[in-house]
């Protein structure tokens, strides 16, 4: 999926579910913020192998998501659940709904490994009063109401090259484990790093 413009989607922008060898690059989203779930890109339920790059604009959810939520609509799956193998580059981007630019959320023993975040950047103007949560936010402490993840089930993440005027800089809400940030800058009043 390339080259694309998305105005005031309903729900999530794009989503894919047990999809691999993607490739989603060159996308602008201006989402107001007008509906509910305005994601951007959202991976989802055993999706691997995603190159995620050149995303920009605004969003009124999470701009980029990897969750391991399911969606009753879709129901179980005998396909291993587990999200791996995604790099996300080059996003530029801010909330007018005061979420995360990169949501990363397992659940019910969906694992999230092997992911790269590289170039996440906050491009809000300052003063305009809505900041992201977070430019990464990795688990919850709420269980949305499957079980929260375990440690080792969210591992091998690097995450580098982020500036954001967020609260957060990256919020690790519940466990990771053998992971790496790198090169994290926080701007205009933001709040804690890590």
């Amino acid at each position: 999926v390339q080259g694309l413009r998305f105005i005031n989607t309903r729900y999530w922008t794009m989503a894919f579910w047990y999809c691999s060898h993607g490739v989603v690059k060159d996308i602008s989203i201006k989402a107001d913020n007008n509906v509910p779930n305005q994601d951007g890109v959202n991976i989802r339920l055993g999706s691997h192998n995603f190159l995620i790059e050149n995303i920009d604009g605004y969003t009124g959810d999470d701009t980029i998501a990897l969750t391991g939520l399911d969606c009753q609509r879709f129901g179980k799956s005998d396909m291993n659940e587990d999200i791996h193998h995604v790099i996300v580059r080059n996003v530029r981007s801010y909330q007018t709904g005061e979420c995360d630019i990169v949501r990363i959320l397992p659940r019910g023993g969906t694992q999230i490994y092997n992911v790269l975040l590289d170039g996440i950047m906050d491009v809000s103007e300052p003063g305009n009063g809505i900041r992201p949560l977070a430019a990464i936010r990795i688990g919850d402490i709420c269980d949305y109401p499957i079980r929260l993840n375990k440690l080792g089930e969210v591992r091998n993440l690097t995450i580098r090259n982020v500036s954001v005027r967020a609260r957060f800089g990256a919020y690790i809400a519940n466990s990771l484990a053998d992971s790496v940030f790198d090169n994290i800058q926080l701007y205009e009043g933001s709040g804690i790093g890590m």
